[in-house]
């Protein structure tokens, strides 16, 4: 109690270097910066990074956008004139464009004068075009393979123009987002003055576009709905000023350090990190909460102030000290992910609670020493319990609880149990997944943009396969082109594939002019001395595709596989797929799949890996705490079970809805398991205080229940609306985060007031009784 004397003693010092310190520190957070980059989730020497820095070596950027002109049945010179218009835009002054294509510029293989050798030209070449001409380019562009649904649709009414992108600078100048999204946000611009033409606009670029600046914005709208709904719930329970002030600014000033912190330390914002400051404001306000309502609880019966937070201390500073440490542990399981934002959000949640916690005692105390609560008068001590219980709600509740308790102990463990099993079964339907643009709601503008290119045009999103010969010129070799060609035939077959683009295409193109244009000649040759004619002619030709599709040393070839705007679960069943048609029909093909798409595919996998290491860790770790503070195995393990049953309730609860678990629900469980064990650990703490003055386990509950459990109402309360801000979101995964933590902690409080005790009742793990 020496440092409670200290605080005191110094309070004015102690809250002005509170306050000192957290706008020091909070200065910094103007500095964050915000990355969702799917390469910013890997670690330098990862595999699948790994493989994609070999792909971008190789082939560059696989990043593109897609706009989509439609003509509505109106392609004629004027709209191709504002097209051509457009493209020229794009070029100059949208950020590390490498090329913008369309059928204006698109290449187009034909023999020269019927001879061997072949010229490449535009599609288009000019617009000096009849309406009848222009309907004879399209319509033959619109029946060509290599344009057909990539650059015009197969009803010749739709224009297709692809933005592909240089390699952007060398991470440290900037997070790989901070220049992806240049692009888009200088595309929109541009199109501003294009609203005579119906473009929209698709690809990774944009997705990441749309995902940072929703998620700064709804940051900020989690952040304000949960103080505010934080607010008016600490009114509601504890109806003071006091009550409600000390709580609310002692983790708003927690959330500050936090944050600071965090730039400090050289994180960047993602959507993880964007749910910090709500996590803080749900562990960090139980502690002050508690302080306060045990500290009035005490001051009221006329005790002096000084006397009132020394035994209030000496009752719940163990407890709290406790509750922080196992907090901690739930948030600090994810430091062993391989997932950098997931291992950040370990690192700084497990940081920000212990900062609640300082806080709590460096602020919120001293600032509960100078307020002023009414003594109850000596005449009224008598009626203590009329006055301050009476018509309170939150005492008539628990009171209900307690009831069944007493009497039915050993019905309620086996109801218990029999949620848990049937919970087990939703747990099973659990998909670990991410689909961006699926979990937009229907009326979202880019969904419907995605949708929409999606249903007319060749794919909105692209999966990148690379075939590895192991040896130079390995690709001229006949025997693996006609390998590729009947993987690629394959991919263009699949129900998740629109389109696919090799070296295969242009050298098909090749084959077609030098036999007169003939679709006949449509196809790979039948020689092997013809496939270094047919390359060595469109390069001299004036092609340029190959560098995206094939390696300078002629080594390993690239197919793009354009798709529509897939799950992860999508892309993990292609990936499939494809492996087993290789092994059966294809064995000789060494294939690796990159790319954006399934980049996220694989953090999904690292997710799914993380949730089980992580729950383990936080059950193991915590249950160690709770073991050697309550010196008691049984009672270590009796504290987690009722912590554990709001873990599967949940999950159940998630997979029976089949929602998809993605990176933000990951973090479900251990956080569950860290936040929900604080108040196991007031109660128990609570009962075996009662139970050694009293030596009845009835008698002690019914103690520890009225003179806690009503705050563990009002954490539960607090926590559980501050929670739900988090429904302030249009993406499915903060969505579903908040109604399902919602649930766990209301589970969570059912089991404190019910399941433990009724435990407690059972198995008597405080000994026998007196």
């Amino acid at each position: 109690m020496r440092l409670v004397d200290i605080i005191l003693k110094f309070r004015i010092l102690s809250i002005i270097l509170s306050l000192l310190l957290t706008f020091g520190i909070g200065q910094f957070m103007q500095k964050l910066k915000q990355d969702n980059s799917y390469e910013s989730f890997f670690t330098e020497g990862d595999p699948a990074y790994v493989g994609l820095q070999n792909y971008y070596d190789t082939y560059g950027n696989d990043d593109f956008i897609f706009l989509m002109a439609d003509s509505h049945g109106k392609m004629d010179v004027g709209f191709l004139k504002r097209v051509d218009s457009l493209v020229h835009r794009l070029d100059r002054e949208v950020s590390f464009v490498d090329r913008v294509t369309w059928l204006g510029n698109a290449e187009s293989v034909k023999s020269v004068n019927g001879s061997d050798t072949v010229s490449i030209s535009p599609v288009l070449e000019g617009f000096d075009l009849s309406d009848g001409q222009i309907a004879s380019v399209t319509a033959g562009a619109a029946a060509d393979p290599a344009y057909r649904n990539r650059l015009i649709s197969a009803d010749g009414g739709i224009l297709g123009i692809v933005v592909s992108f240089t390699e952007y600078p060398e991470s440290g100048t900037g997070s790989v987002n901070e220049f992806r999204n240049q692009a888009p946000a200088r595309i929109y611009e541009i199109l501003k003055d294009y609203r005579d033409l119906d473009v929209r606009v698709v690809g990774s670029p944009v997705v990441s576009y749309f995902n940072d600046r929703d998620i700064q914005e709804e940051g900020q709208i989690w952040v304000l709905t949960g103080l505010i709904g934080m607010l008016v719930m600490l009114a509601v329970t504890t109806r003071s000023i006091i009550g409600t002030l000390i709580p609310l600014l002692t983790v708003l000033l927690s959330v500050i350090l936090t944050m600071g912190l965090y730039q400090i330390f050289g994180f960047t914002l993602n959507m993880l990190a964007m749910m910090i400051p709500i996590l803080i404001l749900c562990v960090g306000i139980g502690d002050s909460v508690h302080l306060i309502a045990e500290f009035r609880s005490l001051y009221v019966e006329g005790v002096s102030k000084k006397e009132a937070l020394h035994r209030t201390l000496k009752l719940i500073s163990l407890p709290m000290l406790l509750t922080t440490i196992t907090t901690a542990l739930g948030f600090s399981s994810f430091v062993f992910t391989d997932l950098l934002p997931l291992r950040e959000l370990g690192i700084q949640a497990a940081i920000g609670s212990v900062i609640a916690l300082g806080m709590t005692f460096l602020f919120a105390l001293p600032v509960l020493s100078f307020t002023r609560v009414r003594p109850l008068a000596s005449g009224d001590a008598g009626n203590k319990e009329k006055i301050t219980r009476r018509y309170d709600v939150f005492d008539h509740l628990v009171r209900l609880t307690t009831v069944p308790v007493i009497k039915y102990p050993g019905v309620i463990i086996i109801l218990a149990t029999v949620a848990v099993a049937a919970a087990s079964f939703g747990v099973m339907n659990l998909k670990i997944e991410t689909a961006f643009i699926q979990d937009l709601p229907v009326t979202d503008p880019l969904r419907q943009d995605f949708d929409y290119v999606d249903g007319r045009m060749g794919g909105s999103m692209s999966v990148e396969l690379v075939a590895d010969t192991g040896k130079e010129n390995g690709v001229k070799d006949l025997r693996f082109i006609r390998d590729l060609e009947k993987l690629q035939n394959y991919l263009d077959g699949h129900p998740l594939v629109l389109q696919t683009s090799s070296f295969l295409d242009q050298m098909k193109q090749v084959n077609r002019a030098i036999h007169g244009n003939d679709d006949r000649f449509y196809a790979i040759p039948e020689k092997q001395e013809s496939v270094g004619d047919l390359l060595l002619l469109y390069e001299s030709g004036g092609g340029k595709e190959f560098d995206k599709t094939v390696s300078f040393a002629y080594d390993s070839a690239h197919i793009q596989i354009r798709t529509r705007s897939l799950s992860t679960g999508d892309v993990r069943m292609l990936e499939k797929d494809v492996n087993d048609f290789v092994k059966r029909e294809t064995p000789s093909l060494n294939i690796e799949f990159t790319g954006a798409s399934c980049l996220l595919t694989w953090v999904a996998d690292y997710l799914s890996e993380s949730q089980l290491y992580s729950f383990i860790y936080a059950f193991l770790t915590i249950f160690a705490v709770m073991t050697l503070v309550f010196r008691s195995v049984k009672l270590g393990l009796l504290s987690m079970i009722p912590n554990v049953i709001p873990v599967v309730i949940t999950l159940g609860l998630v997979g029976m809805t089949g929602a998809r678990v993605n990176m933000v629900l990951v973090i479900l469980a251990p956080i569950i398991l860290g936040v929900c064990i604080d108040d196991t650990v007031h109660f128990i703490s609570r009962y075996r205080f009662f139970f050694s003055k009293c030596g009845s386990y009835r008698k002690a509950f019914i103690e520890t229940s009225l003179s806690i459990g009503r705050v563990l109402v009002f954490t539960t309360m607090i926590s559980g609306v501050c929670l739900l801000s988090f429904m302030n979101s249009k993406f499915a995964g903060p969505f579903t985060f908040a109604w399902s933590s919602f649930t766990a902690f209301f589970v969570a409080l059912v089991c404190d007031l019910m399941i433990t005790p009724a435990m407690i009742m059972v198995f008597k793990p405080f000994g026998k009784e007196k």
